[in-house]
């Protein structure tokens, strides 16, 4: 419950709200549309646990946590989109052969996502022992954090060029790998 505080409290701080709108005009969901009100709704609903996954302290790094919360939103609503299309989709009296056909290839591509999350998994395993520190780092923000590399650069206070450096250098000690 105080966590929860804290998070709200951090949303209401100045103009911290702001990244709730800005999210959604990424949209294109502005004050017009009917959905707006909704949205933001589920933003103030999702966001403690946002806050809670945020990899340091939102106080001290306002200007990383603000940039990560608004791409963690925009995921957030990106999805919600896509699940309100599937259900009105499914909705609509498609014909249930149809759907199975549809629900098995969700399962396929579910388990291909699976598969390949592993092999990342043991790829970031056996990688992150023999890099550098900022190939480390840039494991840490792109593949657990999920961060761009501008997001990268700022969070690591270096150049856009220092951050596809680390990718590079990353990818070339990763060909190696492929093999294992």
């Amino acid at each position: 419950m105080e966590k929860n505080r804290e998070a709200y409290e951090f949303l209401m701080t100045g103009d911290h709200e702001v990244i709730i709108y800005s999210a959604l005009k990424r949209l294109s969901i502005t004050k017009g549309d009917p959905r707006f009100e909704d949205f933001v709704q589920e933003a103030w609903v999702k966001f403690p646990t946002l806050y809670a996954k945020f990899p340091g302290n939102p106080v001290e790094d306002r200007k990383q946590a603000l940039a990560y919360f608004r791409n963690a939103l925009y995921r957030q609503f990106l999805n919600l989109l896509r699940y309100q299309k599937l259900r009105k989709d499914r909705s609509d009296g498609n014909d249930p052969e149809i759907l199975l056909d549809e629900q098995f290839e969700e399962e396929l591509s579910q388990r291909a996502h699976l598969d390949n999350d592993l092999y990342v998994v043991k790829l970031f395993k056996d990688l992150y022992p023999i890099v550098g520190p900022g190939e480390q780092c840039y494991l840490m923000d792109a593949f657990v954090h999920e961060l761009t590399p501008t997001e990268i650069a700022a969070k690591r206070e270096v150049s856009r060029q220092t951050v596809y450096k680390w990718r590079r250098n990353l990818r070339t000690k990763g060909e190696g790998m492929r093999d294992l």
